[in-house]
């Protein structure tokens, strides 16, 4: 087994990573044992100017991860961080620029860290500086696409779509983006349908919703590595275009109606039903979490502080939902769930201590206990603009059925398969950790 002695600066950044207390690495080295497999499934899930967050896959037996910067005046890959999570936010880069990555897992033992293999090669582009050039119209907004960039448009009535010029003239269509308008929320479905904000006149609301595309756009095989700058300035950069949407009539709001503006009402129910504390029958007759009398029940507290809500948009759909958890739970415990359905607030669900609520990476997760041997969790996707739980997958842990082996796994068909710890644990990695959600305390609502 071939040793790699770890420098300061190594140590410096794996103590600084969480990994270990600066004692741990006194005097010990770094062995590069390479008997991990290599992280799979590297891309980045946000990036700005200055910065690109890499998420990656889990690998079994790991506990901390290793990410490898190019450094092009070394001509080499230069541990950049150690974490302990499958994601790490690669700061102090410069806009627009190439940047290229690996990653690889580190088992600890016996006070050192073990190198595993190298992933392979990630390499991607922090955002642009956004520098405004021509201007593309349709009958009822603009937009502005940025300077030097080489691009194609079409426009109807409502809608302007984007292209790379080079990628348009081929076989790969080099399609960036759509922009249109929509008078109802119904009109469009989701998923690769994205509000990005809201026209507003003086009869109408017009949400205005982006459409990507599902496919690799450009000639991959000229450019295997990076897309093309001229189309990273158009898909990468879309944001930035996006806030340069100027209404014909009325007015343009970026993101469009805020969580207060959406749920207003119901958080001044929240308020009254915890300032009174509502008993359990009162709280499900309104759509509400019995959770809440159980826990004044206990803990005689003030509701008001202990209970909180947070906007977030679980389906990616541009609007937020409504989460209210408690904001003593370490794991964000979530008790009731809100959506918009044609841009009125709608219940989804409510939980309690047996049955709760988290927000994942990928996806909404119901935790659930049975029995002392019986419990897991499922996977929603909450569809766009219904309060419509699609179920994802359902890990289930059964000791009743089978003590030895208590691991089974059921699709969106409800079939149950059996399977090992270690695939059911792999396979439960794939949805991402849960998030932490800063809740916001029913005490500071007017």
């Amino acid at each position: 087994m071939k040793k790699v002695k770890a420098t300061a600066a190594i140590l410096a950044v794996l103590m600084a990573g969480g990994i270990c207390a600066p004692t741990a690495y006194t005097g010990v080295s770094v062995e590069a044992a390479e008997v991990m497999a290599a992280p799979e499934f590297i891309y980045h899930t946000a990036k700005t100017k200055t910065s690109i967050t890499l998420t990656w896959g889990k690998v079994s037996g790991a506990d901390a991860y290793g990410i490898y910067k190019y450094d092009a005046s070394k001509k080499k890959f230069v541990l950049y961080k150690a974490v302990k999570g499958t994601s790490c936010t690669v700061k102090g880069l410069t806009a627009g620029k190439a940047y290229s990555f690996k990653v690889c897992a580190l088992k600890k033992s016996g006070g050192k860290y073990y190198a595993g293999k190298k992933s392979e090669m990630y390499r991607t582009r922090t955002a642009f500086n956004f520098k405004p050039g021509d201007t593309v119209s349709c009958d009822m907004f603009s937009i502005t696409v940025p300077a030097g960039c080489a691009y194609a448009a079409e426009t109807e009535k409502d809608s302007i779509s984007l292209y790379d010029k080079e990628a348009h003239a081929t076989e790969y269509g080099g399609w960036a983006f759509d922009l249109a308008l929509y008078e109802s929320p119904a009109d469009y479905y989701g998923m690769m349908d994205k509000k990005i904000g809201e026209i507003r006149t003086d009869s109408t609301v017009y949400d205005v919703v982006a459409a990507y595309p599902s496919e690799i756009q450009y000639d991959y095989q000229k450019y295997p590595d990076l897309m093309p700058r001229s189309y990273d300035m158009l898909y990468s950069g879309a944001d930035d275009i996006f806030k340069t949407v100027k209404a014909k009539e009325g007015t343009f709001v970026y993101g469009g109606a805020t969580g207060d503006e959406l749920y207003g009402d119901v958080l001044t129910k929240y308020k009254k039903a915890l300032s009174e504390n509502w008993d359990s029958n009162k709280l499900e007759e309104n759509d509400m979490s019995a959770a809440y009398y159980q826990i004044y029940s206990s803990d005689k507290c003030d509701m008001t502080e202990r209970i909180g809500y947070a906007f977030r948009d679980v389906n990616n759909d541009g609007t937020p939902e409504l989460l209210i958890g408690d904001i003593t739970e370490d794991e964000s415990v979530i008790f009731d769930i809100y959506t918009t359905v044609d841009r009125k607030p709608a219940h989804v669900a409510s939980g309690w201590y047996r049955n709760r609520y988290y927000v994942y990476e990928y996806g909404i997760c119901n935790e659930y206990s049975e029995s002392a041997f019986a419990s897991g969790f499922r996977i929603y996707d909450l569809m766009h603009n219904t309060t419509e739980f699609t179920p994802s997958v359902d890990f289930r842990y059964d000791g009743e059925k089978d003590e030895a082996q208590p691991y089974f796994i059921a699709y969106s068909d409800g079939e149950y398969e059996q399977v090992s710890e270690e695939d059911f644990e792999q396979r439960k990695s794939n949805f991402g950790d849960k998030l932490h959600i800063d809740f916001t305390p029913f005490s500071s609502v007017k």
